[in-house]
C-alpha cells in the first residue's frame, strides 16, 4: 500500500514538474508511463493477494461448517439428540 502512495505521489509530482524531491529521486527518474504501469502491477498484485485471501477463508469456513456437521451427525448417529435437554428442563419447571 505505502509503495502505491509513494509511486501515485511521484506520479503527481512529476506532472506538475517536480524532478527531484527528497526520497523521491530514483522514482522521479522514470517517465510517467512507467510510473503509470508500476501502479497497476502493484494493484493487481494486491487484488490478487486480496482474492487469494478471500478464497481461502472461504475454504476454511466451509471445511469448519462440514466438520461441526460431521459431528452433529455422528451424536445424531449415536442417539443424541441436541433438543433433548432443553425438552427436559421445559419439563421439569
Amino acid at each position: 500500500m505505502r509503495e502505491i502512495r509513494d509511486l501515485k505521489e511521484a506520479l503527481r509530482m512529476k506532472k506538475r514538474g517536480i524532478t527531484s524531491a527528497p526520497g523521491f529521486d530514483e522514482i522521479l527518474g522514470s517517465t510517467v508511463d512507467e510510473l503509470n504501469s508500476q501502479i497497476l502491477e502493484k494493484k493487481e498484485i494486491l487484488r490478487n493477494l486480496k482474492k487469494q485471501r478471500r478464497d481461502t477463508n472461504r475454504k476454511d469456513y466451509s471445511a469448519r461448517s462440514e466438520r461441526i456437521n460431521k459431528i452433529k451427525n455422528t451424536y445424531m448417529n449415536a442417539g443424541f439428540n441436541f433438543g433433548a435437554f432443553d425438552e427436559d428442563e421445559k419439563d421439569q419447571k
